[in-house]
């Protein structure tokens, strides 16, 4: 699934990011930043403390999204591991894993994996597609111990202007088929008809 070495020089669609600070973005939780005026009155600081954990992110942005000046953002999203998400939790942050792939409760952790991982290749000819919003990422025995799930729907758009601060966390850099496999199920989960 990955290059042995990744390009250290460069960001690309599906490459995995380490420890990066990804918000949990929740209005309950939001705190915003007021200055207080010299008539006494507040103002909003166009700040806010906002909840966050390092995590896994995958970049999401196209390659060509990073040729110089051609955008001021690029995209990534958050990952998790996969144990995590089968853990039984009244709310879990992010995506009910049961909704994405159904599965007999008898079925195995094996299984669920399995049928996440077949899901990543689409079928369109079939009619029928599953997990359109997750991507499993294999382990590589370094960084991920384990199989991941890439959530299409928890992105964050970072400033280009802090790609060299990104690309400094770049672990793991898809070969070239397993990216041109991410891009088509990214595709399809934003270009899908609405049902």
């Amino acid at each position: 699934m990955y290059e042995g070495t990744p390009d250290l020089n460069n960001l690309r669609q599906g490459d995995v990011i380490r420890d990066f600070c990804f918000p949990r973005y929740s209005i309950a939780d939001l705190r915003l930043l007021h200055s207080v005026e010299p008539d006494g009155s507040t103002k909003f600081d166009n700040r806010a403390i906002l909840k966050s954990e390092h995590r896994f992110a995958v970049v999401l942005s196209q390659c060509c999204e990073f040729n110089e000046g051609k955008r001021n953002a690029f995209t990534l999203g958050f990952v998790a591991r996969l144990n995590e998400l089968l853990r039984p939790r009244p709310e879990v942050w992010g995506f009910n894993l049961a909704e994405l792939v159904p599965f007999q409760k008898s079925s195995s952790r094996q299984s669920t994996v399995d049928q996440i991982r077949k899901a990543n290749t689409l079928d369109l000819t079939s009619g029928e597609t599953k997990a359109v919003n997750v991507y499993l990422l294999e382990p590589d025995g370094q960084h991920l111990e384990e199989p991941h799930i890439v959530d299409f729907s928890r992105v964050i758009s970072v400033r280009m202007k802090d790609r060299a601060s990104v690309l400094r966390l770049k672990i793991l850099q898809m070969k070239d088929e397993c990216r041109r496999q991410f891009q088509e199920k990214l595709a399809y989960f934003y270009g899908r008809r609405a049902t």
